[in-house]
């Protein structure tokens, strides 16, 4: 259940719905040179779900960005600028430009260092909000709507208004916040029953999720039940308490050390928890 450095045992992002939107290995996690791009201080405003924090310079974005998102709208061409995106801004963890256009394009929002499947143009739908240092492996898929089971048909006809018989979609369409800290196992999928995957929850390859996760909780199966929690309470509030997930990657790791060992019986022993214990 460990990441292995940048690429780690989740593999790769696959391809998504929109046919331009291949990505190899490198493309998607490698870090690009450092050459014309700078660092800008995240943006924070409606609609980022909080998960943008200002004065934080921790996203990438490349000269070219206004470029890139423009030339995004045209089909051909989609698969080019992503390419180039994961070039020159470091990949799903760092690219400024890349959750530009899931938000434009797709409605989904996508914090700092998150990386995988959801960071792979419409293969989330819209009204998903994706948390900070999200961990999201191939295959998993989101469901906000079902199909009407009580009503003489099934079929999206009668519910879609995409499909030209309505005016309005006669069912409504949920939203999905995935917390901070996340992780979602391969092939995992979230239906519309479930609108909140806590932070640092766990979700099982496979699992097929049909309430709330809650915080802290390691859920797997058909339906997903919840196996155990990663923490004792007192150390679940501790690190609720401690938000570290807001501090830039560069923070962070100034506790590498601490950061590779289990939290123990001593939790607020940690350097990013020592001042929520206080």
């Amino acid at each position: 259940m460990s990441v292995d450095g940048r690429l780690g045992t989740f593999g790769l992002p696959r391809l998504g719905p929109d046919s331009g939107n291949q990505r190899t290995q490198a493309e998607a996690y490698a870090p690009g040179p450092a050459l014309v791009f700078s660092r800008r201080p995240a943006e924070q405003g409606a609609g980022d779900g909080g998960l943008a924090f200002a004065g934080r310079a921790e996203l990438t974005r490349s000269a070219f960005s206004t470029l890139l998102v423009a030339a995004y709208r045209l089909p051909r061409v989609k698969g080019i600028c992503l390419k180039v995106i994961g070039r020159l801004e470091g990949g799903d963890f760092y690219s400024a430009t890349l959750r530009e256009i899931l938000k434009e394009n797709y409605g989904v929002v996508a914090g700092a260092y998150s990386y995988g499947e959801g960071l792979i143009p419409g293969a989330f739908p819209a009204g998903v909000t994706i948390g900070r240092y999200v961990s999201i492996a191939p295959g998993v898929r989101i469901f906000l709507r079902n199909h009407p089971m009580e009503r003489l048909s099934l079929h999206p006809f009668f519910y879609n208004r995409r499909l030209g018989f309505l005016r309005e979609d006669s069912i409504a369409t949920g939203r999905l916040e995935i917390g901070h800290d996340a992780w979602l196992g391969e092939r995992a999928i979230i239906t519309p029953g479930c609108a909140k995957i806590g932070i640092g929850a766990v979700v099982g390859a496979g699992a097929v999720v049909t309430r709330d996760v809650p915080d802290f909780a390691i859920v797997a199966g058909n339906p997903a039940r919840l196996l155990r929690y990663r923490f004792d309470e007192k150390t679940r509030q501790l690190v609720l308490a401690s938000r570290w997930w807001e501090h830039p990657v560069e923070e962070v790791a100034k506790h590498l050390p601490e950061m590779l060992r289990p939290l123990g019986d001593k939790p607020w022993l940690h350097p990013l928890l020592a001042r929520a214990a206080a």
